[in-house]
């Protein structure tokens, strides 16, 4: 007696390989260069792609937070300027990102980018409180004014971005971008290099496909206002 023919799965029996779709689309991270992982040989990336990952790292936030106190310090003609320098820049910037690493290392962000925005409400909490206290100790201290200035526009800043994410991501890139440039221009008065360089910033959160139009076009609107009206 030959074997016999094993039944045809019912619809019963078929397992169910479908994936569960996520909640919120946004909150996928989709490479904008996923089609060339499919090319044989290594994986090579556009020179624009490069370009705007190398802008986008050089004016990441903590940088250009502590590029603008360094900066307004050296303007200074007092004889402390570095030290408060060295104290807001420690304060401000080196605790919360060294909190940001400590997240990422124990998987509780995605990258350091906080690509996603729910992922951004915690650290940015840390950075307005470490803000806040830089701002109070060059305030309450013997900084120059200027200096103190600038913490306050900073402080000012951070609070409205975390306001804003609560609801809406917004680009911090382009917001410190915008902050900076009003700084410069009020040293300096250079306005056309400002100008292109906020541009650029901008324009590589775009290109890494990070942020909106809308959100980089935010928080470049939101620097130029809180640092127009605070400097």
């Amino acid at each position: 007696m030959g074997d016999s023919a094993p039944p045809c799965p019912t619809e019963s029996t078929v397992p169910d390989l479908a994936l569960p779709l996520p909640r919120d689309p946004a909150s996928v991270d989709v490479d904008p260069d996923a089609s060339e992982a499919l090319l044989p040989g290594p994986r090579v990336r556009s020179w624009d792609r490069r370009l705007a990952t190398a802008v986008s790292g050089a004016a990441s936030p903590p940088a250009l937070v502590a590029v603008m106190m360094a900066l307004q310090a050296s303007v200074s003609g007092d004889s402390d300027r570095w030290l408060w320098a060295s104290v807001y820049i420690s304060c401000a910037v080196l605790i919360p990102l060294a909190y940001l690493v400590h997240l990422f290392k124990h998987g509780q962000v995605g990258d350091l980018d906080l690509r996603r925005r729910r992922q951004r409400i915690k650290p940015q909490l840390v950075t307005v409180g470490c803000l806040g206290t830089a701002w109070a100790l060059l305030r309450l201290g013997s900084a120059p004014m200027p200096m103190a200035a600038v913490a306050g526009a900073l402080l000012l800043q951070s609070v409205a971005i975390l306001g804003t994410t609560l609801r809406w991501k917004i680009s911090v890139h382009c917001a410190t971008a915008a902050g900076a440039g009003v700084l410069v221009w009020s040293i300096f008065g250079a306005v056309l290099p400002v100008l292109a360089a906020v541009l650029l910033v901008a324009w590589s959160r775009l290109r890494l496909k990070y942020h909106s139009p809308a959100q980089a076009a935010g928080g470049a609107l939101l620097g130029l206002a809180i640092f127009g009206f605070s400097l």
